[in-house]
């Protein structure tokens, strides 16, 4: 039984030196075909030209996907926000105070007020890209 454990053991570590091994050689290769890369890129104009086209087409395609994703989740959060007052002024057996409802108003207000800013400068960004 003692042998049984020491072989797993041993294939164990084995495999584990066979995955980093894999792991480096990957990266290695990974590497070189970036400087390969890059030196036909320096090299030929044209393909210099190709490459940065397609950055932009990608990073374009990357800042409209976040950017949808980005409204998505402010509506949600405004949905979540107004949900929770709706709840919190129906579970409410206090009679509130106009303080208080002047409060959880500024406090929707800096919310709406914050995610106005980051759609913005989201914007802002999309612009500078193009």
């Amino acid at each position: 039984m003692l042998e049984s454990r020491q072989e797993k053991l041993s294939l164990s570590v084995l495999t584990m030196n066979n995955d980093i091994t894999e792991i480096l050689q990957q990266g290695l290769r990974i590497v070189l075909g970036g400087a390969s890369i890059l030196s036909e890129t320096v090299q030929d104009p044209q393909k210099r030209t190709q490459t940065l086209e397609e950055l932009q087409v990608q990073l374009k395609q990357k800042a409209q996907e976040l950017a949808q994703k980005g409204e998505i989740t402010e509506r949600e959060v405004l949905t979540l926000v107004e949900q929770w007052l709706q709840r919190d002024n129906a579970s409410s057996t206090v009679v509130t105070t106009s303080a208080a409802r002047t409060s959880a108003k500024e406090g929707l207000e800096d919310l709406t007020g914050t995610i106005i800013a980051l759609r913005k400068e989201l914007e802002d960004s999309r612009a500078g890209m193009v």
